[in-house]
């Protein structure tokens, strides 16, 4: 992820790098759970994915967290095939 392009699109007076700190220690803040707001709608837009194209396909990081994630991507996968 690039914050500071993702900082870039943000208005305001603020310097980019001022930005890109500040977006830095909001995700950082384990306070905030980002997978309980994105979740429901990428699971909403699967849905529909499927419903329309009958077909889901998914690209894959094979980054150092891959594994984490390899199970759960595995099981949406069935859940929209069944």
């Amino acid at each position: 992820m690039h914050l500071s392009r993702i900082a870039g699109k943000i208005p305001g007076s603020a310097k980019l790098v001022s930005i890109t700190r500040r977006l830095s220690r909001l995700l950082d803040n384990a306070a905030i759970c980002v997978r309980e707001w994105y979740a429901p709608i990428a699971h909403q837009w699967l849905e529909a994915q499927w419903r329309c194209l009958r077909e889901i396909r998914l690209i894959m990081d094979g980054g150092r967290r891959m594994r984490d994630h390899e199970a759960r991507t595995i099981q949406c996968v069935n859940t929209f095939a069944h």
